[in-house]
Order: C-alpha cells, then sequence, then structure tokens
C-alpha cells in the first residue's frame, strides 16, 4: 500500500462516500430494544471498511476471534473492498436502507450532521467499557451536539523517518533528525547530491495534513472560527505573509528535484533503501522492520513559530436503521474491541485497541494501553505516542469537514504549486475561493440535517 493511501485516498475516497445524498435520513434510535439475556439468539450484522493493506489481515484476524468466542449469539460479516467499490457500493445501500451496521469512519462527519450515522450514548451502560478508561481530548472527536456516534478506532499523525544509512554516506549525522523544514530541504538535497537514483525524498508535496502543519509552523491559518460560524482565512492578512511563507517552501521542496511530485516513488524508494527521507504515518515501521533498515524517527520538523502535530481520528461508527437486537450485537464487538480492562475474548491487557497499537503502529486512545510497559518501554513508541504534547489542528475543533478540508482544499494547494500550474498567491486564492464556497455547503448540510432531525 502506497504512502497516501491511508491519508489522502482514505480521506478523498471518504469523502466521496460522505458526500453522497441519501435517499432517506437514519432512524436515531441509540437504544437496543429490551431483550432475554439468557435467549440470545444469533444474530448477524455488517461490518463495511476499506483498510485493504496490510492491516486488512489483522482486521480479519480479530473479526474472526470475535466470532469463534463470543457468547452473545453474534456474528461479524465483514466486507472490506477497495475504497472506489466502497463509494459507490455505500452510497447505494445508504439510498436504499439496505447499509451495513458497523462502518470506520469520522465520527464528526457529514454522516453524523445527515444522520447517516446514529448516536451510541448507551454503550457505556449497555457494555462493561469504563468511559474513564478513554483519552478525553480523543473521545471529543466522537461526539456531535452533545451526542456520542462512535468510538475511536484508531489515531494517525504523521512523523519523519530518515535512512541513517544514506544520511551518513551524505556527511550528515545518521543519528540527528532535520529540526526545521528548511534544514529538511538542505538535508534533501545533500542527499540527491549522492546520485545513483537515490533521492533525498522528504513530505509528499500534496499530502494536505503535512501541508496543514507546515501552514501552522510558520504562523499561518486555514479556517477561522467568527462566533458560531466557520471563516476562511487562507488569504487574511492577519496571515497571508504566513501562509505565502509556508506554501513557498513547498514550491521550492518541488523545484529542488522534480522527483519530489512523485506520490509513490518516496515510499518505495525509501522502502528500498534509496530514498533518504519520508513524512508518513507510523505504520510504516513493520515495513522499515520487515526490509530490515537502518532507519530513525521523529517527530516532524518545525517551523519558525514551532512544529505541531496534526492527528487524524478515525470512529468505528454504527449507521442508520440499527436497532434491538442488531444494536446490541454492535455494541457486544464495540466491548470487545476497546475493553482492555475486563476482555473475556482477548485477555486482559491484550484488546483489539492494545494490539493494533502494539503491531500496526497506531496511537493509542485508551489510557490503559498507553500506559501499558509493553509499549513505554519501546524507542519508537516513545517517539510516536509524543506526538500529543504538540498536538494542534489547523481547524477549529468543532469543524466536522476536517477530511475534505485537506483533499479538497491544502491538497489542491501543494499540486497547484508543485506542478507549476499556479504561482503561490494564485495557488492560496483558488483554494480560499473553495474554501468559501465549502463552508457555505456545511451551512446548507446542517440545516437540512437539523430540519431532518426536529420532523421526527
Amino acid at each position: 500500500m502506497k504512502m497516501l493511501k491511508r491519508f489522502v485516498a482514505v480521506s478523498m475516497a471518504l469523502m466521496m462516500v460522505l458526500g453522497a445524498t441519501a435517499c432517506s435520513k437514519g432512524n436515531s434510535s441509540s437504544q437496543p430494544a429490551a431483550s432475554d439475556k439468557n435467549t440470545k439468539e444469533p444474530v448477524t450484522i455488517e461490518f463495511w471498511n476499506g483498510w485493504t493493506g496490510p492491516d486488512a489481515e489483522m482486521l480479519k484476524k480479530l473479526v474472526k476471534e470475535y466470532n469463534e468466542k463470543n457468547t452473545d449469539g453474534v456474528t461479524v460479516k465483514m466486507d472490506i473492498m477497495e475504497f472506489s467499490s466502497l463509494t459507490e457500493k455505500l452510497a447505494a445501500a445508504l439510498a436504499s436502507n439496505t447499509n451495513p451496521q458497523l462502518h470506520l469512519g469520522f465520527a464528526q462527519g457529514e454522516y453524523t450532521i445527515e444522520q447517516q450515522y446514529i448516536p451510541i450514548d448507551g454503550v457505556f451502560e449497555k457494555t462493561n467499557l469504563k468511559k474513564t478508561d478513554f483519552d478525553q481530548d480523543i473521545l471529543k472527536n466522537c461526539y456531535y451536539n452533545g451526542h456520542l456516534y462512535g468510538l475511536p478506532f484508531q489515531i494517525t499523525s504523521e512523523y519523519l523517518f530518515w535512512n541513517k544509512d544514506l544520511f551518513k554516506k551524505a556527511g550528515l549525522d545518521p543519528d540527528k533528525a532535520p529540526a526545521t523544514w528548511e534544514d529538511l530541504l538542505q538535508y534533501s538535497k545533500k542527499i540527491d547530491a549522492l546520485g545513483d537514483n537515490i533521492i533525498g525524498g522528504g513530505f509528499s508535496f500534496n499530502d494536505g495534513i503535512a501541508i496543514g502543519s507546515i501552514i501552522q509552523d510558520y504562523g499561518g491559518n486555514v479556517v477561522g472560527a467568527d462566533g458560531a460560524s466557520y471563516k476562511s482565512v487562507l488569504t487574511d492578512p492577519m496571515y497571508l505573509t504566513a501562509n505565502k511563507q509556508a506554501i513557498d517552501l513547498v514550491q521550492r521542496f518541488t523545484h529542488q528535484n522534480k522527483k519530489n511530485i512523485s506520490t509513490t516513488k518516496t515510499e518505495s524508494s525509501f522502502l528500498a533503501g534509496r530514498c533518504g527521507m519520508m513524512i508518513a504515518g507510523s505504520w510504516e515501521l513493520a515495513g522499515c522492520k520487515k526490509n530490515k533498515l537502518n532507519y530513525g524517527i521523529s517527530l516532524m520538523p518545525s517551523g519558525p513559530k514551532g512544529g505541531f502535530q496534526t492527528a487524524w481520528p478515525v470512529s468505528m461508527c454504527v449507521m442508520k436503521n440499527t436497532t434491538g437486537r442488531k444494536l446490541e450485537a454492535c455494541y457486544s464487538f464495540l466491548n470487545y474491541w476497546n475493553n482492555n480492562l475486563e476482555n473475556k475474548i482477548a485477555g486482559n491487557g491484550n484488546s483489539p485497541a492494545f494490539q493494533w497499537t502494539q503491531q500496526q503502529g497506531y496511537q493509542p486512545y485508551l489510557l490503559s494501553v498507553a500506559n501499558d510497559t509493553k509499549l513505554t518501554s519501546d524507542k519508537d513508541y516513545q517517539v510516536t505516542s509524543s506526538y500529543i504534547k504538540h498536538y494542534q489542528n489547523y481547524y477549529p475543533a468543532t469543524f466536522w469537514n476536517a477530511y475534505l478540508l485537506s483533499t479538497q482544499i491544502l491538497q489542491p494547494i501543494g499540486e497547484n504549486v508543485g506542478n507549476d500550474k499556479m504561482t503561490v498567491d494564485q495557488a492560496l486564492e483558488a483554494s480560499k475561493n473553495d474554501l468559501d464556497k465549502m463552508i457555505t455547503q456545511m451551512k446548507q448540510t446542517e440545516k437540512t440535517g437539523a430540519t431532518a432531525s426536529s420532523s421526527k
């Protein structure tokens, strides 16, 4: 799986799915119907997602374990498909009310606004899950208008990986990452000079998350809040100079070596030992170890105003038309996945949430996982888990179109300046106009969702 599969491709696919207009709104009931706990009649629920890469095998293994060992009479029928297929299939299913019960997406997103996800406020009462074991800042991303619309599945931030052997060959300190974005450009240039089809690398020019972090590091901003309303500040006089400096750096990076505008070459070259640096999620740790690379990992570089880490929360959400016994079944699976304290299937301290962090490299959202000595003693984990100390997003916490902000607003900026389609000023102006349209559409969606809710 290529580097942007997890960020840009995943977000873009979810954007396409979530942006599809559904023909009908969902049932917002969040409480299972009363049932005889001793009966536990067999029930099957569907779980759709687009996790098709190496993590798919682990996901299949964990679902299989649940199906074989749970005593709640539940079978989870999981359908993993490429996002292009998921886009079409899920849109059609929502329109015909034949949608799955469980889905991996964004709890603060358009599905929630349009009531395609339903509240699961009863999950802590109906299961053995302890709300106090969840990191409250992360759990906050699962609430909208005071209701819980999912539980965390994975938290993803980005990091700088570097090849220590190539650093040494280029005369760089193999144990020291570039401290600033300007340093990254200089390090990349020195590694480019090695020749022999070796590239310096760095970040993907159209990685919206990296661009958002660079903008913040230079003192810029993307979305501002004016009371209860949002506004684009990409060309606001208060932030324009800083935003231009940040995007100028992106453009200089692509001009430095035209190979830096290849979105697929960086990852494959890095894992083959022929690229000096790449910025990606912590899932790349598995590939680094598998390929026996002499690598280093650090937080992303800093800018004149500091170093900020963006993190993306993906949630396991329950979809509309899920009531009664099927909602009970969803709660049972959510309990299996997130119960790290009293897990009768996976074992205490060995929940799927723990395994996902330990084996896949994603950041923990359960306190019992975050403090597990099997993780805290690992040097890589000490780096990846430290993102929370520098966590700051380039949009207000309540801005629920964050994934579209990355793929529709920031990504095009990098593409336009990287491919010399626009100047820095033109790219910022074009994305500012697109962001204005997005905010207007968000207001209309919120109004439509509120109207549908009040009519129930």
